[in-house]
């Protein structure tokens, strides 16, 4: 670890592991995704702010998908009282927000 500025430090390497488990996670880890990357090109494998938002802001619209079909999900295992009680209320919040 080196200094930059005042109170901004680069980690230039990580600690060494300590004890028997530190190490046996250390050689799986490095086993599994291979060495980590040189400062040179770890540059070049960031993605801009713009490109993350894109990538962040898809993932997240696909996963809303999921919540207001398990809330269905659960509300037909209630029986058909439940579902057909809850289901247009729901809908109706979900689709406001």
């Amino acid at each position: 670890m080196h200094e930059l500025g005042p109170g901004i430090y680069a980690i230039t390497a990580d600690p060494p592991p300590h004890g028997r488990l530190g190490r046996l996670l250390h050689r799986a880890r490095r086993l599994l995704l291979g060495p980590p990357l040189p400062s040179k090109r770890e540059l070049f494998e960031r993605l801009t702010w713009v490109a993350g938002l894109a990538l962040l802001g898809a993932d997240l619209i696909a996963s809303s998908v999921y919540g207001p079909e398990e809330i269905l999900r659960m509300l037909s295992e209630a029986g058909l009282g439940a579902l057909m009680q809850y289901a247009l209320p729901l809908a109706v919040a979900i689709v406001g927000r």
